[in-house]
């Protein structure tokens, strides 16, 4: 196992494969605060947030099982809207216990510009020589339950979950040709329009 903050970034550039560090976060307020109940890990999140900040809220119908694919078929069933965190929120909150519940996703928000303040408490120390000119890009993913499409993630990843499970389905480079990639990010949601 490893330390909670120290990561071995030599082993792991070296390994240059996927990997666990199980515990790597465990000191962090917003886990404690999961831990305790969903609610207040976002009453913390919310605490931190930069005002009434205005977020991208995808939410699809309970057919789709929190299936959020994409693809132009689908966009009139995936429908993206333009948001406060508090209502966001408050919709994640109503459809915890409804069996009848839409699914909620909102992606991708930055770390720094959404949520200043956030990793006074929250963060890990990249001081390996490879980020002294190229420090990572943090951003924050928050929603109900939620499977995402096959997609590229083209820089490494380091993914901290804080709340709940996550789990990934990683296909090696040469399975390319059987796989049907969807585009990046939530902007072909954006572009079609749709509300509800």
């Amino acid at each position: 196992m490893f330390g909670q903050t120290k990561i071995p970034f030599d082993e792991l550039f070296e390994a240059n494969e996927p990997v666990i560090l199980r515990g790597l976060v465990s000191d962090w307020d917003l886990v404690k605060a999961g831990k305790m109940s969903p609610d207040r890990a976002m009453e913390a999140l919310q605490s931190k947030s930069s005002g009434s900040l205005l977020v991208y809220l995808l939410r699809t119908l309970k057919q789709m099982l929190g299936f959020f694919i994409m693809s132009n078929a689908l966009v009139s069933i995936i429908k993206a809207r333009q948001l406060e965190l508090s209502e966001v929120f408050s919709q994640i909150r109503d459809s915890k216990d409804d069996p009848e519940r839409s699914y909620y996703y909102m992606n991708s928000l930055t770390l720094d510009q959404c949520f200043p303040g956030l990793r006074e408490h929250n963060d890990l120390v990249f001081d390996h020589e490879v980020f002294a000119n190229n420090q990572p890009i943090s951003k924050v993913w928050v929603g109900t339950e939620s499977i995402a499409a096959a997609h590229y993630d083209v820089p490494s990843n380091l993914a901290c979950c804080v709340l709940g499970a996550r789990r990934f389905t990683l296909f090696p480079p040469e399975q390319i040709h059987n796989l049907y990639p969807g585009p990046s990010g939530a902007d072909s949601w954006r572009t079609g329009g749709s509300r509800w």
